[in-house]
């Protein structure tokens, strides 16, 4: 383009119509942005721009100064790339000091299937997308986005690997990011945790060996951790459970955190191999993890550049999709014996919680689980591990550990939520709103609670709102992770029982429930004699004015609670639900609180302190329980039992005239007898006397 004036002109009108549309365009992305802030939805985008703010100050692609290991200050690129990689050089190249294993195990020899390729799918689904790439640049998306060609093309790769228990040398290499702690120094190295980047392949690969592993190897019920169908939530309401019992009944309930150092980093590979075996892997699998693990190299990714790669060869790999399952195995057989004298230890993969009804016995516990842990090189932090009692009622002192005094605490943070020495909430909702919430547990957004929902048929209860802009209730079913505890009662129908199976016959319902009928009933009743309804009754009468309602409803609701069985009969249902709850407390908002919620709502503040409050839901179990009434004699089994009894006095009517005739047959035998033995013994008298006169006579005649 030639450079005349015309062309300049031209060139900065153009400059100057691109600014206004860049201009535009963010003052209506900003718009949209303040837009969605305003809304409940996003409020979630509100704490994710606040977390992201605050970590911009600590990031360490932000912080581009560190300090060595003296306290020193190192600014130049080279020392602040040595400095990182010093530290984690020796971070996962250094073993704890441990007792070397004299006893073997016996591997398991069998044979292993081929890698199918309905496990490759189901290790591409299980893939997260969006996350960091490894080394070799290649995203889980790629992979996806191929198709099944790229399924069975990954499942020959994955047989190779497994047929040769080798992988290739490019899944070895790693990046490793410091992410900030969130504690203590942001320039100090120990503040930070190392998360490697690796091959997006390799975890695919190492999916597909998880998912075979955790066939084979049972995890203890202790360990939440990264077990199916468990989560942090379930561990801290054990927890919470436990020393609510404990309170109620006036009891001290003592509690050790136990904190390991660099759990994670300072697994001895060669008890991860004994681990392994032990719960009964096989020996192939055992051979294609130490592969995994054998020559991995990384290099410390920081503000400054990369540093220079190094050999890792203590520990298992942060950020590895295999880790944690690994490291599961390692804590269940660490711990298989300590764990039956200890019942009452909750672990969540390094976070153990032990805990006894005496200070005594916690504090031998936790010397019992030091030495099993400790002996096979993994190390209790003496300053990070605290110790809590709940419900004190004397000054108990502490617990020891190897002489030294474990901090004692009336608060500890455990898996976010803060547990209190008083059972009383923690502080980390001051300044949340509202918010429906188990005990202070942090309120997550996974969706547990509408997963359990699904699966047993519950539907949504549509709860009456005080306000219909305010509905708190409704932020129950949205952000409440904990699941309902619920009893399920099933009763006989007639002639064994009085239940109802018959359908409601409502308007505004659909299932029968005594709850429906009391409103269908009550409802039907106020509209016939006063036209109106209350505003939890369904239907679309008016609603009643507080002349109604003082004139007529009150009277009319009166009335039906007098005639109670006269006019609304609500029989029990065949099939119904229970849902136990009990309410802790109820507080209004916090000062913070209340003037966001007026800002919000466009309400003064004592509004706002007399209408919101914040709930506290305790949710009694996990579970679920069914009651059910069943007939204590089926068909064929009263048959059965009045034929045993007819056939019984049958028989022994028989046995009775049988026994008669034998009674009379035997009198009848003894009279004959008798009679015989008389009548035999007349006789022989008779014959003797007639020969004894005879001899006489002869002998007076001789004579």
């Amino acid at each position: 383009m030639d450079r005349t004036e015309e062309n300049r002109q031209e060139y900065k009108e153009l400059q100057r119509r691109v600014k206004r549309e860049v201009s535009m365009a963010k003052q209506k992305a900003y718009d949209e942005l303040y837009t969605r802030l305003d809304t409940r939805e996003g409020e979630k985008d509100l704490y994710r721009l606040a977390r992201q703010r605050d970590r911009d100050g600590k990031d360490v692609q932000q912080v581009r100064v560190i300090k060595d290991r003296d306290g020193r200050v190192l600014t130049s690129e080279e020392s602040v790339q040595r400095r990182w990689k010093e530290y984690f050089e020796e971070l996962m190249n250094e073993e704890n000091e441990r007792e070397k294993r004299v006893e073997g195990v016996n591997s398991v020899e069998q044979k292993v299937d081929k890698i199918r390729k309905d496990e490759v799918r189901k290790a591409l689904k299980r893939m997260k997308s969006g996350k960091a790439v490894g080394p070799d640049d290649i995203p889980v998306e790629v992979w996806k986005c191929l198709g099944e060609a790229v399924v069975e093309f990954l499942a020959s790769l994955f047989n190779r690997v497994l047929e040769s228990e080798r992988m290739p040398e490019e899944w070895r290499r790693s990046v490793l990011v410091p992410i900030f702690k969130n504690k203590g120094d942001v320039q100090s190295c120990s503040n930070y945790r190392g998360i490697k980047l690796m091959s997006h392949t390799m975890k695919v690969w190492e999916r597909v060996v998880e998912a075979r592993l955790r066939k084979v190897v049972e995890i203890c019920e202790q360990q939440y951790g990264f077990m199916p169908r468990k989560s942090t939530t379930d561990a801290i309401f054990a927890l919470r459970i436990l020393m609510e019992k404990y309170r109620d009944g006036q009891r001290e309930l003592h509690c050790v955190f136990v904190d390991l150092e660099k759990a994670y980093d300072r697994v001895p590979r060669e008890e991860l191999w004994y681990c392994m075996r032990k719960s009964g892997v096989a020996e192939k699998y055992v051979r294609v993890v130490q592969d995994m693990y054998e020559r991995s190299r990384t290099v410390v990714r920081c503000a400054v550049g990369q540093t220079e790669e190094f050999n890792v060869e203590v520990g298992l790999h942060q950020g590895s999709a295999l880790s944690p399952f690994l490291f599961a195995i390692v804590m269940d057989q660490l711990s298989e014996e300590v764990r039956q004298e200890s019942p009452w230890t909750m672990m969540f993969a390094d976070d153990i919680v032990i805990c006894s009804e005496s200070r005594e016995q916690v504090e031998e516990n936790l010397e019992r689980w030091r030495f099993a842990l400790e002996r096979r090189g993994m190390k209790v932090s003496r300053s990070k591990t605290e110790y809590m009692c709940v419900n004190e009622r004397e000054g108990s002192g502490t617990v020891r550990l190897q002489g030294e005094e474990v901090k004692k605490v009336q608060e500890f943070k455990y898996l976010g939520s803060t547990v209190q020495s008083n059972g009383e909430c923690g502080k980390e909702f001051g300044d949340v709103p509202f918010l429906f919430q188990h005990d202070c547990t942090p309120v997550h957004k996974a969706k547990s609670i509408k997963t359990w929902m699904r699966e047993f048929g519950v539907e949504k209860p549509d709860w009456p709102a005080q306000s219909p802009d305010l509905n708190p209730i409704e932020h129950l079913w949205d952000e409440l992770e904990w699941r309902l505890y619920s009893a399920m009662l099933t009763y006989l129908p007639p002639p064994w029982g009085d239940c109802r199976t018959d359908p409601i016959d409502s308007d505004f319902f659909t299932t029968y429930s005594i709850t429906a009928c009391r409103i269908d009933c009550e409802t039907r009743y106020l509209v016939e004699n006063c036209n109106c309804r209350m505003v939890h009754m369904p239907g679309d009468a008016p609603y009643c004015t507080p002349e109604q309602y003082k004139e007529c409803a009150d009277p009319a609701l009166d009335f039906l609670v007098e005639r109670d069985n006269d006019y609304c009969v609500c029989e029990t249902p065949c099939n119904m639900t229970r849902y136990g709850k009990e309410l802790s407390f109820v507080k209004i908002p916090s000062k913070a609180s209340a003037k966001y919620l007026a800002k919000k709502f466009n309400k003064t503040e004592q509004y706002i302190a007399d209408n919101i409050l914040v709930l506290d839901i305790f949710f009694e179990a996990l579970n679920y329980e069914t009651i059910e009434q069943k007939k204590a004699y089926e068909l064929p089994g009263l048959l059965g039992d009045i034929g045993g009894q007819m056939g019984l006095f049958i028989g022994a009517s028989i046995l009775t005239i049988l026994e008669l005739f034998d009674y009379i047959y035997e009198v009848i035998k003894y009279k004959l007898c008798r009679c015989r033995k008389k009548s035999h013994k007349r006789s022989n008298n008779n014959d003797r006397g007639a020969v004894l006169s005879l001899d006489n006579v002869q002998c007076h005649v001789s004579n």
